[in-house]
């Protein structure tokens, strides 16, 4: 009799596929190429790639998930049959079994699929009355039973504290432990790193003026630091990685939710699930791990292997970031790997990349000392990229026919992720004869053909030949390629999920920021590489003063009579005045945190258009801010963006700075003022580019 084949893998899309048919009650012949990886070219023979899943209704091809989708909800909206299994035995299962061997199992033995346990701190904690518990255990029963608060110590404020007199009362009352008792059990605790007394003080103190933090909440931005690996490090740090690559696969898995047509990861799920926190307690494992002495080939699959797991770790964790956001996300969140510490860009740029810049950053990831140099790679596959964005957790709808990267198949590995992103539309599109790409041709443009054409000539080959033919024909229809670029959509498979907020995983705020922590922050532009190249290559930041710039900001203070007018510089991480006129009993700052400037919100604007603010203290954005309620007392603001031009922007200009006024008290201009502004503006502007300087190439 006929029959459902279904070619998959261990993967999410497989699973939804899966389930799909089961929930239907369709019988199906599942052959899955990590069990059997000499299908693969039988499943090239049939559907032209080796994306999975692909499904098959006796010999004819319906395709991937989506395609698959689509043909059940025929079937599930047709009134010709009681039900989809009605349907299947008369349309399907009537004719003979498929008997070409690419639709058959092969005879021999399946590889399985190690299933190992992930390891766990060999030192258990001691309890006083002589039992034993875990890390986990001990640190979910503090954290949910103390109450915890934000205190604020020598100008920082750290989040989610709790006081040495509510941990002594907590053991007294819950375990009938003397003050004495608990205090020793407490010392126990900081001993064992398990929380951490925020100031110098080793010994325990049972005082409310003694503030404590656990150690799963010490660096919520270091996504495995939720204990400190007590158990000596297992050497074998490949194995490491795929025993957990297993189980972070087997949380999303028991997450997986099916939406009408669509299967979506549960994230609240996730961290609901028993296994997350024991997950989060054995990836500390790769604090110590190294990957020295690996052969080039195994580092760079284990490597590769690490970014993915992080990635998708991060997601749960710390949140999916808006795809404005994706830069700080990647710059913000970090992991400990052999001992040092790496953002996922600098995993990226500075390790899979070889230590090189992108158009993320317009410095080098490691510096020439940094002891993490060492581990960067000399040479770099630009397919590396296909594989950093393949599969489930990156919102495509195809998966690779493998769950991980091997040291022995990594260049055939290689090659069929390159052909399956590709193929995906979630990377290159064409729609309305124009061909849309992956935003990292934009960020990595330096690791492929700098002309369109020649970049999509690259492409196309990597393509099955159903999509380049489509690629083609679109290409040659316009005439002129002009590729254009897409937005990561990482949330296309997620719901339930926490949106990531760069001030919330990082807890802790220093200096002035500590004032209060509510004010808006400003966010990065959607073109901001492009904006920071074009500031660096005016060679003007950090420069001495100069007249024709001073000259210019005296005459705005005497014109609108105010104390603060400034020529702010925008760059990555701060505000830098290369003019200040400043009248006010305050010294005079250079530069101040681009997290808390006004200038870092006006850049956001288009030409000439200002950004005005009345009255400081009635705009939610910046009531709290430390500018406004600390001792400069900032109260009103106008800043006109200072743009210069740059062919590396599509709307030819990158906004580097402003011109701005301030006073402390709040004010409103009339528009003859505001146009006067914007005169000043262009004299500054003019002197930024005077110097026989017409455009920032990009």
């Amino acid at each position: 009799m006929g029959r459902i084949t279904l070619y998959s893998a261990d993967n999410l899309h497989s699973e939804q596929a899966k389930k799909a048919l089961e929930t239907r009650n369709l019988p199906y012949l599942e052959i899955n190429l990590q069990r059997y990886p000499q299908k693969k070219k039988d499943l090239v023979t049939l559907a032209g790639t080796l994306a999975v899943p692909q499904a098959f209704f006796n010999t004819r091809l319906v395709g991937d998930l989506k395609s698959l989708m689509q043909e059940l909800k025929g079937w599930d909206t047709s009134t010709k049959y009681k039900s989809p299994r009605a349907r299947y035995d008369r349309e399907i299962a009537k004719f003979p079994d498929p008997m070409s061997q690419n639709f058959l199992k092969p005879d021999t033995d399946a590889i399985l699929a190690k299933e190992l346990p992930v390891r766990m701190p060999a030192s258990p904690v001691k309890l006083p009355d002589g039992t034993t518990t875990t890390v986990n255990d001990i640190t979910m029963k503090l954290y949910n039973s103390l109450p915890r608060f934000d205190a604020t110590i020598a100008r920082t404020t750290y989040a989610n504290c709790f006081s040495g007199e509510d941990l002594r009362s907590a053991f007294e009352d819950s375990m009938a432990l003397s003050e004495k008792d608990a205090d020793e059990f407490c010392n126990y605790l900081v001993d064992a790193r398990i929380m951490h007394h925020l100031g110098s003080r080793r010994k325990f103190a049972g005082r409310a003026s003694h503030i404590y933090r656990l150690q799963c909440l010490m660096a919520p931005d270091v996504l495995n630091t939720y204990c400190f690996w007590s158990a000596p490090v297992n050497k074998d740090v490949v194995s490491v990685v795929e025993v957990l690559m297993r189980a972070l696969a087997k949380l999303e898995r028991d997450a997986l939710v099916l939406n009408n047509y669509s299967g979506k990861v549960d994230y609240g799920k996730i961290k609901s699930n028993i296994l997350y926190n024991p997950f989060q307690e054995a990836v500390c494992e790769l604090q110590e791990s190294s990957l020295q002495g690996l052969a080039p080939k195994a580092r760079l699959a284990t490597c590769l292997n690490i970014f993915n797991m992080m990635l998708r770790f991060a997601f749960i964790r710390a949140g999916f970031p808006t795809a404005e956001d994706v830069p700080v996300f990647l710059s913000s969140i970090k992991f400990k790997i052999q001992g040092h510490v790496f953002t996922l860009q600098e995993w990226v740029d500075g390790v899979l990349r070889g230590n090189r810049k992108s158009g993320l950053s317009t410095k080098l990831p490691f510096a020439a000392k940094d002891p993490r140099k060492d581990l960067a790679f000399d040479e770099f596959d630009n397919r590396v990229h296909f594989a950093l964005s393949c599969g489930f957790g990156f919102g495509s709808k195809t998966s690779l026919p493998f769950d991980m990267y091997t040291g022995d198949n990594i260049n055939e590995q290689l090659d069929i992720a390159a052909q399956i992103f590709a193929d995906d539309n979630h990377n290159i599109l064409v729609r309305d004869g124009a061909v849309y790409v992956h935003s990292l041709f934009d960020w990595y443009r330096t690791d492929y053909p700098t002309q369109d054409k020649d970049l999509l000539a690259q492409l196309t080959g990597l393509m099955s030949s159903r999509k380049r033919a489509e690629t083609q024909h679109a290409a040659s229809t316009t005439g002129v390629v002009k590729l254009q670029y897409m937005k990561p959509n990482w949330t296309e498979n997620a719901q339930n999920f926490d949106q990531f907020d760069k001030k919330a995983i990082l807890g802790d705020i220093s200096g002035f920021r500590a004032v209060l922590r509510r004010f808006k922050a400003p966010r990065y532009p959607s073109m901001e590489a492009q904006r920071l190249d074009a500031l660096e290559k005016l060679n003007v930041l950090d420069t001495i003063a100069e007249e024709r710039f001073d000259r210019i900001t005296s005459m705005v203070q005497r014109e609108f009579d105010l104390p603060i007018v400034l020529v702010s510089l925008v760059d990555e991480e701060r505000q830098w005045f290369k003019s200040a006129q400043w009248k006010c009993d305050l010294p005079k700052p250079s530069e101040t945190g681009r997290d808390i400037s006004f200038c870092g919100h006006a850049i956001l604007g288009k030409r000439d258009e200002i950004f005005v603010i009345p009255d400081a203290t009635k705009d939610e954005r910046f009531a709290d801010n430390p500018l406004v309620t600390g001792d400069l007392n900032l109260r009103f603001y106008a800043g006109v963006p200072l743009d210069v031009p740059t062919s590396a922007a599509p709307e030819g200009y990158a906004n580097i700075g402003t011109l701005c006024i301030i006073d402390q008290k709040p004010r409103v201009m009339t528009d003859e003022q505001l146009t006067k502004l914007l005169e000043f503006a262009q004299l500054v502007k003019s002197e930024l580019v005077r110097r026989g300087v017409t455009e920032i190439d990009g």
